[in-house]
């Protein structure tokens, strides 16, 4: 038996990808003006388990995470960070700014969360859809007539 022949992968797959578009563009809507090129640097990358789309990202620049969150220079969190800069050198998180974020002078500014919260039920309904459909599809093919 076929897998292609039990289920529409294409149908899923582009089902999958709509929802992705239409959530980055809420994503990008919800930025902020004055964040720089956080808006623009929202994209969408797509990782497939065999014929099926199993995973979906939404990369962005690091500076959309201080939006998000209330972070930036002079307001960490309470654990810090590490990272690399363009020019490879090693850089961490103050120890001054720590718990500082989210604060008077750094209000978070929530983008991305939300327009994930509102929009993945949506993918829930597309999977649970699908593999139900997949499900009795298969089952449907191990019922044995016997007459």
């Amino acid at each position: 038996m076929d897998p292609e022949q039990i289920v529409d992968f294409e149908q899923f797959n582009a089902k999958v990808r709509s929802w992705a578009a239409g959530t980055e563009a809420e994503m990008e809507a919800g930025v902020p003006v004055d964040t720089g090129d956080t808006k623009s640097s929202i994209s969408r990358r797509y990782k497939k388990s065999g014929m099926t789309i199993a995973s979906i990202g939404f990369p962005f620049q690091r500076s959309g995470i201080f939006v998000e969150y209330g972070a930036g220079r002079g307001h960490g969190g309470s654990v810090g960070s590490r990272w690399l800069t363009k020019t490879g050198e090693r850089r961490s998180t103050n120890p001054d700014s720590l718990g500082k974020m989210n604060t008077v002078s750094r209000k978070a500014q929530p983008c991305i969360s939300p327009a994930l919260e509102k929009k993945l039920p949506e993918l829930n309904e597309i999977v649970s859809g699908f593999y139900a459909e997949a499900s009795a599809r298969v089952n449907q093919f191990k019922i044995d007539f016997k007459g």
